[in-house]
Parts: structure tokens; sequence; C-alpha cells
């Protein structure tokens, strides 16, 4: 690193016998003959750093498409759906409804200012009175204790310890690292920081996706992806941490594996898709040992019934909740302005 920062343009070189050699490598300079110099010093991760993808779900093709260079991404929602049916409400309720929806306008604009995600106050604001995507799977499950859970939701205790931060440290590493073995593998991607998505069809729900990803070789050239870094599992590659039985993916073959769909992540991915229209979303784990990253298709019979159970929780216990503190906020601000 120290002569890299004297010499930035310095250039390597090294003796090389006169037979081919095919066994090649790939590094960060591009391929190089395996066991040389330049094999270790530029290589793409550490030796023992395992690497694996499986993007089998979504057909990849070679197309005029991916000749172009799309760097941009089409505002959400990608796919439009029904808007939902909401039963009878009172005024403090409707205010609140009414409040939560928005149109394509608004939608693309909150995606934009929120981009920095859990450090920005709009973020917050947004989310404090609809159902996010990280939460859907306790959502619907939810059986009991519903006013505690709806004060929870409005008003969520501060989330720090060692899980959130190790997961915050290393999420933007993930996606570098994904980046890069993209590239590698002859199938680049483009990562686009993503905000807060609110659903058009049904606006008490939302998502903030870890990135919007554009694919221009893949039949749906945009997609999403979602980052885990598993703290408890730093230390292991993500295909060893599988032996867990209690992990989030489980192995389906050699050098394989994918997220459980019993598993509250894939409601979560399912959710992100399901609010934004897209088709596939990269999921993404990472730990200091490796990377494994799923292209997980979207699944609508179980968007569906998801969406229908998230909906009719809202309005049958969170509804009133949150109306009263809406209401109340609402009637605070306004007495500050007067």
């Amino acid at each position: 690193m120290r002569l890299k920062e004297l010499l930035p343009d310095m250039g390597f070189s090294q003796m090389a016998g006169d037979r081919q050699n095919n066994n090649l490598v790939d590094t960060k300079n591009g391929k190089c003959p395996a066991g040389s110099i330049l094999s270790y010093q530029l290589s793409f991760t550490e030796s023992n750093f395992s690497a694996h993808v499986d993007i089998s779900a979504i057909p990849h093709v070679i197309s005029d498409t991916q000749q172009q260079n799309i760097d941009s991404y089409p505002r959400f929602p990608l796919v439009k759906e029904h808007p939902m049916n909401a039963p009878d409400l009172n005024d403090t309720e409707q205010s609140l409804l009414d409040f939560l929806f928005v149109d394509e306008d608004e939608i693309s604009h909150i995606e934009q200012i929120t981009k920095n995600q859990a450090e920005c106050d709009e973020w917050k604001r947004q989310r404090k009175y609809r159902f996010t995507a990280s939460s859907f799977d306790l959502i619907r499950r939810r059986e009991r204790n519903h006013d505690t859970f709806a004060k929870n939701i409005i008003h969520p205790p501060a989330l720090t310890n060692k899980y959130v931060e190790h997961g915050k440290k290393f999420e933007p590493v993930a996606l570098m690292e994904y980046q890069t073995l993209m590239k590698l593998k002859k199938m680049p991607v483009t990562v686009i920081p993503s905000g807060f998505v609110v659903s058009k069809s049904h606006p008490v729900l939302g998502a903030s996706p870890d990135g919007k990803i554009v694919d221009t070789g893949c039949s749906d050239c945009f997609g999403l992806a979602e980052v885990k870094c598993p703290w408890t599992k730093a230390s292991v590659t993500p295909l060893d941490a599988c032996s867990d039985p209690k992990f989030f993916m489980e192995k389906t073959g050699e050098n394989i594996c994918k997220l459980k769909t019993n598993h509250a992540y894939y409601a979560q991915v399912q959710g992100q898709m399901g609010i934004t229209g897209a088709q596939w979303c990269d999921f993404i784990v990472y730990t200091k040992k490796g990377i494994y990253i799923q292209r997980v298709p979207f699944d609508v019979e179980f968007w569906e019934k998801l969406r229908d159970e998230l909906t009719a929780y809202y309005f049958q216990h969170f509804i009133k909740y949150a109306a009263e503190d809406f209401n109340s906020r609402t009637t605070t601000e306004a007495g500050k302005q007067d």
C-alpha cells in the first residue's frame, strides 16, 4: 500500500516461460498465470475467501440490450397492481389514509430523498405509519398484544447492538465485492442506492431495498439487492454456515445454497419486489470468509397472500392506534404554527 502511494503509476514485470500457460486466474488487472507473483499480489480476494454466484432462477441472455450503457433506473413501481379496497373508516382513520396515499411523482420524490435511509429523518417519517418489509413476517404471525405491538411500530426503540453495527459496517463492502465478483463472472451489474419505496396500490406498505440493480445481460434488466452480513457467522463461509439448521440459508447441492422460503428474510425480499414491481432480487450473504449471491425470483402467489394478510392486519388491529397518534401529532404541529 505504501508503494502504491509513492509510485501510483509504477508498472509490473516478471519473467515467463516460453510455453503457453492455460491455467489462468482472475486478478484485479485481468487474467494472470496461476502461481505467478501477480496472481497473489493482485488477487481478487484472499486465497481462502469463498465466492459463489447462483443467478440461474432468472434467464441471463446476450442481446442488443447488453450493448447499451444503462446507468439509470426507471421510477417505481415497475409493475402496476390493482388498488386495495379499504373498509369503512372513521374520520380520524380516513385522514391518516389520505396522508399515506401518494402518486407516482411523490413515490419517486420520497425514494430519492431518503437514500441515506436510517440516517435520514424523512425516511423515519415516511415509515412511521406504514408496515415495512423488514417486519412483514413478524406482523403476519402476530396473534395477540396488538396495542403494544402497534406502539412499538409507531415508536420503535433505538436499535443499536453489535449485530446492527456489524451489518452497517460491512454492507457497503459486500456491495462492492458483489459488483466486482459479477464483473469477473462476465455478468457486470450496476448498483444504485435506494431510498424508501411506498406501494402505490397499497400505501400502508413500504420497503427499503439495499440497492437497485441494473443487469443488462438479464432478460429483465432491473432488479434489487438485499445484503445480509450475519455477525454470528462472520468467521465462516456462507456455505459452511448452512450446517447450522437455524441459519437462513440451506444447501441444495455442491457449492449451492438458497434462502429458506419459511424464513423472515424471504418475506422481506418478496415484499420488496411486490412493492417495487421488480422481478428479482440478488440476495447477498457476506462474511469475512466468503460471499454468496442468490438471485431470488418474484413469487407472485406468495406476495399476494402476504400482502392481503398485512393489509387485513393493518385495518383490523393497527390503524386505530396509528390514527390516534397521527391526529395527536397533527394537532400539536398545527398548534405550534399558530
